[in-house]
């Protein structure tokens, strides 16, 4: 008996950033290929992790979910200084974490996040901001999935009730 060939699919795994300065001016791609004999199942799509990390545990940098355009140029290496304008925010491109395909998304940072432009994760999709402040200025869409704000305090920095989450 021969069998025509087929897509087997796989999940797609985990890409994890853990960094105190990061440039994200690239495509990120997590998405899982659902093969035609496969049964239908969950997060199969990849997960990502942005962990913004502090030198000292304390006052960790901004995250601005936006609408950000490669800014770096061509032949910026990990040893280059970032400009001025990037030192102290994480800038992650809004567009390219809703094409990415990844299901699972989280960022944290001891320091404040801000989507500044809409998401639409993938179906069934999971999305986790955490950061001493979370705003959210445009529409976020997890259909069939979550959504999770989390403000955090970090021990040191400030006082304890200094945190918020404003959505708008």
């Amino acid at each position: 008996m021969q069998e025509a060939g087929y897509t087997e699919g796989k999940a797609a795994g985990t890409v994890s950033i853990d960094a105190y300065d990061m440039a994200l001016d690239g495509q990120i791609s997590g998405g899982a290929t659902y093969g035609e004999h496969q049964r239908e199942s969950k997060n199969l799509g990849g997960t990502l992790a942005i962990n913004v990390m502090t030198p000292d545990g304390l006052g960790g940098h901004d995250v601005n979910i936006g609408n950000t355009k490669r800014q770096l140029n061509a032949n910026f290496s990990a040893t280059d200084a970032l400009t001025v304008s990037r030192i102290n925010t994480v800038e992650v491109d809004a567009n390219m974490l809703s094409r990415s395909g990844f299901e699972d998304v989280s960022v944290n940072t001891t320091g404040n996040v801000k989507v500044n432009a809409a998401i639409r994760m993938a179906d069934g999709g999971n999305l986790s901001l955490s950061g001493r402040d979370v705003e959210v200025n445009q529409n976020i869409v997890a259909r069939g999935g979550s959504v999770s704000l989390k403000s955090a305090f970090t021990a040191g920095s400030v006082a304890a009730d200094d945190t918020n989450i404003k959505t708008g």
